[in-house]
């Protein structure tokens, strides 16, 4: 379709550190939507200062709320950007030109690089990975509350020139911060779905994190960013394993002696 348009929808929850750089690669864009999860920060007056539409809602989980920022969306496309992602000129470059262009595909993937520490990182647990980002609105929808799973159902996927660079963490303080709730998504989800966990179970999962992701993922090449991030990659694994535990023992870990006394 001659002339189509896009709308780069962003879903945020206090970030307004990182959402001043990542809007401002998206001014492009005929429509920037973001769908704020009750920012107590400046999140919502730095996203309007970029001419951004701000919808407020509880967060539901990320495959939810990316199903309904595509269904607000006003443009014939959706482009998905993380509030911690850039959009780099090639990739900007790129969607407009698809997009112009009226292809047949529905559905393109960006690769995506993270820098964590102020490292471009090698490890393919963190670079290089291929995501569906650019759809044309409504033939994609998502599942999963932690990381929303894209629905593809067969479809054919092509592939966009340029780079998404993804800076998840920009200090170790923020590492943990992000790792506490996503681990307790995970285990609150899992066991809405029946997963049970214990402690031996948790080390097993935790040790295999490590060992998977510095050496059969690459981590190694990343020198003490790869291996501070494959530690704590072993940490999160056997937290939100050992926070499925809890749930399951809840009432027993916190039990209070009433016979203390007797």
């Amino acid at each position: 379709m001659a002339g189509a348009t896009v709308t780069a929808f962003v879903m945020t929850r206090n970030e307004e550190e990182m959402l001043p750089h990542c809007l401002s690669r998206l001014t492009w864009a005929d429509e920037i939507l973001v769908i704020d999860s009750h920012s107590t920060d400046a999140t919502p007056d730095i996203a309007r200062s970029f001419g951004a539409r701000v919808i407020d809602r509880d967060f539901a989980g990320f495959g939810p709320t990316c199903n309904f920022g595509q269904d607000e969306a006003a443009s014939d496309w959706v482009l998905h950007v993380d509030a911690d992602e850039l959009v780099s000129t090639r990739l900007r470059d790129a969607v407009r030109r698809t997009v112009a262009a009226s292809p047949a595909a529905d559905i393109f993937s960006v690769q995506r690089d993270s820098v964590v520490f102020g490292r471009r990182l090698k490890s393919s647990a963190w670079s290089g990975e291929w995501l569906p980002r650019l759809w044309r609105r409504g033939v994609l929808r998502f599942e999963g509350v932690v990381h929303p799973k894209p629905l593809l159902e067969n479809r054919p996927v092509e592939r966009l020139d340029g780079v998404l660079l993804h800076y998840p963490y920009r200090s170790v303080a923020k590492y943990f911060e992000k790792s506490e709730s996503y681990s307790t998504l995970w285990a609150e989800k899992a066991g809405d779905k029946g997963r049970r966990s214990g402690i031996a179970k948790a080390a097993a999962s935790g040790v295999w994190r490590v060992f998977h992701d510095y050496f059969i993922r690459g981590g190694i090449r990343d020198g003490r960013v790869g291996l501070l991030l494959a530690l704590t990659g072993g940490m999160h694994t056997f937290t939100r394993h050992i926070k499925l535990w809890g749930m399951e023992h809840a009432a027993e870990l916190g039990r209070v002696d009433e016979e203390i006394d007797a």
